[in-house]
């Protein structure tokens, strides 16, 4: 039987519950298989519970998706938009039950992590952040995904208007931070 016979939101329906790893290999199989693998959505809540994009190594961005793992060096566009690339052959679009920004230890290239959420469904956004800076980038980020519902964990205490600057939130936890006598800080 000619699987491509089958009608279009009968395949549809059935490439939303491949997994990542199986949409690559699928795609090398054929070039109508390529196609399909490209047009259609990856999957809806329930099938990828969540993901996140997180700082790995000190110039390295972790964008992970349900369980599969992309890294690359966040100093190179070139590699981002190989992955975008990458991404736009892989699926039209993706949805998770919950996706997290952690934007601790440094900050991010905010566009690009703009332009990566805009592929994304994502009905609940959670973002950790320690610094002013990366709390600024997490409220341009909540600006463009207005719908959705957001949960804020903060490592430090930001001045008073930033904290009202948050959009609405689910939640918003600042954890308190305590010097011990060595200097260490711990929450």
């Amino acid at each position: 039987m000619d699987i491509f016979s089958l009608p279009d939101v009968f395949l549809r329906k059935l490439m939303r519950t491949v997994d990542i790893k199986d949409r690559l290999r699928l795609r090398l199989t054929c070039r109508a298989f390529e196609e399909l693998v490209a047009n259609t959505h990856a999957g809806f809540a329930g099938f990828f519970d969540s993901g996140h994009i997180r700082r790995n190594y000190v110039d390295q961005l972790e964008i992970v998706i349900g369980v599969t793992k992309f890294t690359f060096s966040e100093d190179s566009e070139d590699e981002f938009e190989q992955f975008f690339h990458m991404l736009n052959r892989l699926f039209s679009g993706v949805s998770f039950r919950e996706f997290e920004f952690i934007f601790k230890d440094g900050t991010f290239p905010i566009a690009l992590i703009r332009k990566f959420a805009q592929k994304l469904d994502i009905p609940d956004m959670h973002f950790l952040a320690d610094s002013q800076v990366q709390l600024e980038n997490s409220i341009h980020l909540m600006a463009d995904f207005p719908q959705n519902k957001f949960f804020v964990d903060l490592w430090f205490l930001p001045d008073y208007e930033m904290l009202l600057s948050i959009p609405k939130t689910e939640y918003l936890k600042i954890y308190e931070m305590t010097k011990e006598p060595n200097n260490q800080v711990r929450p």
